[in-house]
């Protein structure tokens, strides 16, 4: 496969990359977490239980491995790059050694890793990885970063990623705009811009093959401590859009996001709302570390007991995402009321309206207040079959349900009643194979009729 070959297929529709490639100390601050110490042994379980869960090929194109990881085998015997070739997953592997005080400028990060990079790409080259990824550190504070920081990490990821294509691995470049200051989302839009275009520049001053890259950055999203986070998925995504088509060129294949601190869901709603913005230039996808990983790493304990919960976590965060690559994924609603939806033949926009106002009127919280009162929000599950018989036999009948091309009008007539109401709705497309979480709260279930 040629280096676009690569890249093209890292961000094939509806899948993404998973980043495996935590360094020693940050997959040990993980583990402390779930109270597992960090051994060799427990960081491969770890691994082998990731890459061997069944079905993350159709989410998953490619993991971003660590050195100790590239050279591990399963409990099996089998390398890992191996298992995750065999289903179709790409290997790639970071090469950079970590940030490091940029001198002559103390508060400022550059990215240590050059020297002998090109017999580290060799060597990995033959261990499997067909892609590779180097991270570069981007603080926004009072007078940085300085233009001196931006063009040293900027010629920095030139030369790698220069050395990657010539050893035929595409490189994953990564100048990341860090998230942890107080930061507005302009002051953001502009340091990113700043970045990128000095990111370029310094690419196309050596002669890399823009056809044969990925990009991995930062969204354009307020700082952690500005009030104005955690901000709205469309505003992220208008920003973020708006930067990229001023200084990303269109010969790049993709553009794979790094969640860059923010949570699971929050990352997955921000990818869906650019993607719905779409057609872009590029294929938007994601390359996400915890984002993806830390549902499944509170799963699985670090108890193999636990692996199938560990997998079936991990597997539904990556479906998640498959679904931000197309702008499908629906962000979980917080307090409020998940509603399913089931018609039948009798009904009518009518009963629809009727339904709608009893969901937000009906005083079911605290205090007896009603969905309204607490300003909750509603998330609708869409599916028609949800209205079966039981009343004979021991299977569902389906006799009842009104046909698709009558109940989705009704269904969308009942969301927009809700929303006409002033309720905040999440709605999945109708007739999809939606998989809901909900916590519920009492518990308490009710079955109305319109």
């Amino acid at each position: 496969m040629s280096l676009n070959d690569v890249a093209r297929a890292l961000v094939a529709p509806g899948k993404g990359i998973l980043a495996a490639d935590e360094s020693g100390g940050t997959i040990k601050k993980r583990f402390d977490t779930i109270g597992c110490d960090s051994t060799e042994d427990r960081r491969r379980a770890y691994r082998e239980m990731l890459f061997t869960t069944k079905g993350a090929d159709e989410f998953v194109s490619g993991v971003i491995l660590f050195d100790e990881t590239i050279r591990q085998n399963a409990s099996d015997g089998r390398p890992l790059p191996k298992i995750l070739e065999e289903q179709g997953i790409i290997p790639g592997i970071k090469v950079d050694k970590g940030a490091v005080t940029l001198a002559k400028s103390p508060n400022e990060k550059v990215t240590d890793g050059l020297d002998g990079l090109r017999d580290r790409l060799i060597e990995y080259r033959g261990l499997g990885a067909k892609f590779a990824k180097w991270r570069a550190v981007i603080d926004i504070a009072d007078g940085i970063p300085t233009q001196y920081c931006l063009k040293v990490n900027a010629h920095a990821l030139a030369r790698y990623a220069a050395l990657c294509q010539e050893e035929d691995i595409v490189p994953i470049v990564e100048p990341e705009v860090l998230m942890d200051g107080d930061h507005s989302i302009e002051r953001c839009y502009e340091v990113t811009t700043a970045t990128l275009h000095t990111v370029f520049n310094e690419l196309y001053k050596q002669r890399v093959a823009l056809d044969g890259m990925l990009l991995k950055p930062n969204m354009v999203i307020p700082g952690k401590k500005n009030s104005s986070y955690p901000a709205k998925p469309e505003l992220i995504a208008e920003r973020t859009v708006a930067c990229f088509r001023n200084v990303v060129p269109a010969e790049v294949p993709g553009i794979v996001f790094l969640s860059g601190g923010q949570g699971d869901e929050e990352a997955s709603a921000n990818l869906s709302a650019m993607n719905k913005l779409g057609p872009h230039p590029w294929q938007l996808s994601f390359s996400y570390g915890r984002a993806l990983q830390a549902p499944s790493l509170k799963a699985w304990k670090g108890d193999d007991a636990n692996i199938a919960a560990g997998q079936s976590a991990y597997l539904h965060r990556a479906h998640m995402n498959g679904l931000a690559r197309s702008g499908e994924y629906t962000a979980t609603a917080d307090a409020g009321l998940c509603v399913l939806v089931g018609v039948t033949h009798d009904d009518s926009a009518e009963s629809a309206s009727k339904l709608a106002s009893k969901v937000a009127n009906l005083r079911i919280f605290d205090g007896e207040q009603s969905l309204l009162d607490v300003g909750g929000a509603a998330l609708v599950v869409s599916q028609f079959t949800l209205y079966g018989d039981t009343t004979r036999g021991r299977r569902p009948s389906w006799i009842a349900a009104a046909r698709p091309e009558q109940a989705e009008p009704l269904v969308d007539a009942f969301v927009d009643a809700l929303r006409t109401l002033g309720v905040r709705v999440e709605a999945g497309r109708f007739g999809a194979n939606m998989q809901v979480a909900l916590v519920n709260d009492g518990p308490v279930t009710l079955m109305l009729e319109a």
